[in-house]
């Protein structure tokens, strides 16, 4: 996640969550910017939606939210990064599986005497596939 893209899911999660938002405030200006400055650093692998899903998730009762206590707080990031693995796991199996399935399509609807069709290689390339994976 870039950092403009942590600033949004942070928005989000203050929404969801704003004792939290309390919390950061009530931490005086230096600890605040080493702890949004860890946060960021350990969100950074985590995709947006993965994070906005894991926190929609616990705002919604569907995981576990992090604990009310500051130690926990603190945790916030590692909680959200290792409960976007488990997401990750499946969105990426589904997104994979979509490409193959769209891939085929289009495969199928243009195939040229077995040699890749540039229309084709394009249309898979703007489906974020490459002919290679097709």
């Amino acid at each position: 996640m870039k950092p403009t893209e942590f600033n949004e899911w942070l928005t989000d999660y203050q929404a969801a969550f704003p004792s939290v938002g309390k919390w950061l405030h009530k931490l005086d200006r230096d600890t605040q910017q080493k702890q949004l400055k860890t946060w960021r650093a350990t969100l950074s692998p985590v995709s947006l939606e993965a994070a906005k899903a894991v926190t929609h998730q616990m705002a919604t009762g569907e995981r576990d939210p992090v604990g009310p206590w500051d130690n926990d707080r603190e945790q916030t990031a590692v909680v959200i990064k290792r409960a976007a693995a488990t997401l990750g796991v499946g969105q990426r199996r589904t997104e994979q599986t979509n490409k193959r399935a769209l891939a085929t399509r289009i495969i199928q609807s243009g195939r040229r005497a077995g040699r890749p069709d540039p229309e084709i290689v394009e249309r898979l390339k703007e489906a974020g596939v490459e002919w290679s994976d097709a």
